[in-house]
Order: structure tokens, then C-alpha cells, then sequence
């Protein structure tokens, strides 16, 4: 009689101190393309060499940061053929990789000769509320904890699935 009443109030103790746990909410993480656009005309009287030169001067500014990113560089007009070629080989002198430059070539007339374009991946996380002490359960449980090992991913667009990641014509 003893072990029976002994377990009905161990059982009893179990169930009546366990609390219905919610299921934590799923976060909304988005990974939004950011573009950057570096773009040159050539003017009337303007030579190729004064360009060149802003384009080189441009890339040796943002060299950190361009040697990250997937870059494009564009040309509509022959004066933009060349600054391209000139902008590919001193990317790769400076240690961009091959593999991440994409050369491409309008066909149609544009309102600029180069472009080069460079694009980067950012993790939007959402904003999450503070924890609430005695709603054991109630709050989006690893809010924080998702939102900070997204945020601190150097390349989140390797954790989509495998798509084409090609940079968009300016012309889109």
C-alpha cells in the first residue's frame, strides 16, 4: 500500500510541476544582394588614358573590399573594352580571383562605356524581443542566438541552395 500511494504522489509531483512547452517560432532570415556600381563615360575630348587612370585609382581605393565580392565589369563601346581589359588584369595583379570576375560586353548602346560592378550578400535578421522570466516557454526561443550565427557569416549566399548566382546585366 505504501509504494502504491508512494508512486501516485511521485507521479503527481512529476505532472503537476511539468509546464506545456510552445514550439520555439521559426526566424525570418533573408539574404539580400547589395550592389555597388563604379560607372564611366568617356567625354568628347576625354582619352582613354585619363580613365584608365580613375578606374585604377578606384580599384586601389576599394581593393579590400573588391578582392571579397563578385565582380562584373562591363563595356559597351570600345573605349570600354579596354578599360575593362586594363581593370580585369590589374584585379588579378592585386589578388582578386579569377574565378569571381566576369567580363561581359553589351551589344546595345548604353549611357555609360565600363561599369564595374560588384556584389555582396547581407544577412537581414529579425529583432528580437527580451526574454520574459516567468514565461517559461512563451518567447521565440533562439531568437538571439540565430540571429547573431547568421550575422556573423562571412558568406551567406554558400548557404542557399546551388542556384546561378550570376550578376545581373545593367541593363535589368
Amino acid at each position: 500500500m505504501k509504494k502504491i500511494l508512494f508512486a501516485l504522489l511521485i507521479s503527481t509531483a512529476v505532472v503537476g510541476c511539468s509546464t506545456a512547452h510552445k514550439a520555439p517560432k521559426s526566424n525570418a532570415t533573408s539574404i539580400v544582394p547589395v550592389v555597388y556600381q563604379y560607372d564611366l563615360k568617356a567625354g568628347n575630348d576625354q582619352e582613354v588614358s585619363s580613365l584608365s587612370n580613375d578606374v585604377d585609382d578606384y580599384i586601389h581605393q576599394n581593393i579590400e573590399s573588391l578582392i571579397k565580392l563578385d565582380i562584373e565589369l562591363v563595356s559597351s563601346s570600345k573605349t570600354g573594352e579596354v578599360l575593362a581589359k586594363k581593370a580585369y588584369e590589374l584585379l588579378l595583379s592585386l589578388g582578386a580571383d579569377s574565378g569571381k570576375i566576369i567580363l561581359s560586353q553589351l551589344e546595345e548602346f548604353n549611357k555609360v562605356d565600363f561599369s564595374l560592378i560588384a556584389k555582396k550578400y547581407e544577412v537581414q535578421v529579425p529583432i528580437c524581443t527580451s526574454k520574459k522570466i516567468f514565461l517559461y516557454g512563451g518567447d521565440s526561443f533562439g531568437c538571439t542566438i540565430d540571429s547573431m550565427r547568421w550575422a556573423s557569416i562571412v558568406n551567406p549566399e554558400r548557404m542557399l541552395p546551388k542556384q546561378n548566382n550570376q550578376l545581373a546585366s545593367p541593363q535589368e
